[in-house]
């Protein structure tokens, strides 16, 4: 699991953070910007199906469905992104979904100066901070030995596949 851009074992950099809303309608930012330039690789961030790659608004938005995540599943929002993949397609955590769109017509989310993915999460209708996926990747994971064990034997850790890669590429 990693994030949608800085692959290669490199993550992004935050320009903006996750704030949530007090109120479903009130301020907040739903999500994180990272620093991207356009065209960049877009990957997923979790193994998962697309359920949206298209236009909101004028902004081209690719949403990929996480099944086995829960109940709702979890969907990741990536934006803006002109879609490789269709909807309905199986992608893998890491695959790449879509490169960075230049802002249309103007400087876009981020501003005139810099480039950047909006990266959301959601559980239903609930915003989530995509950055507890990372946190939660880097984790490291004991493993049993192959050998069965006995006595005094000790179990070696693993990182997760992908932890420490962003969604987006350089």
């Amino acid at each position: 699991m990693g994030a949608p851009t800085g692959g290669g074992g490199g993550g992004a950099a935050v320009l903006r953070g996750f704030d949530a809303p007090l109120e479903a309608w009130g301020p907040g930012h739903r999500g994180v910007d990272l620093a991207a330039g356009a065209d960049a690789p877009v990957r997923s961030t979790l193994d998962g199906v697309v359920s949206f790659a298209g236009p909101v608004g004028g902004v081209p938005v690719v949403v990929v469905e996480h099944p086995g995540t829960g109940t709702p599943s979890l969907r990741s929002t990536y934006e803006p992104v002109v879609a490789t993949v269709a909807p309905h397609a199986r992608v893998t955590a890491g695959q790449v979904i879509g490169r960075l769109a230049a802002a249309p017509g103007g400087p876009g989310h981020c501003g005139a100066l810099r480039g950047c993915l909006h990266w959301g999460l959601l559980r239903g209708e609930r915003y989530l901070d995509p950055l507890r996926l990372l946190r939660r990747a880097r984790h490291a994971r004991l493993l049993p030995l192959l050998n069965g064990g006995g006595g005094g034997a000790t179990a070696r850790a693993r990182a997760p596949a992908g932890a420490g890669e962003g969604p987006v590429s350089r």
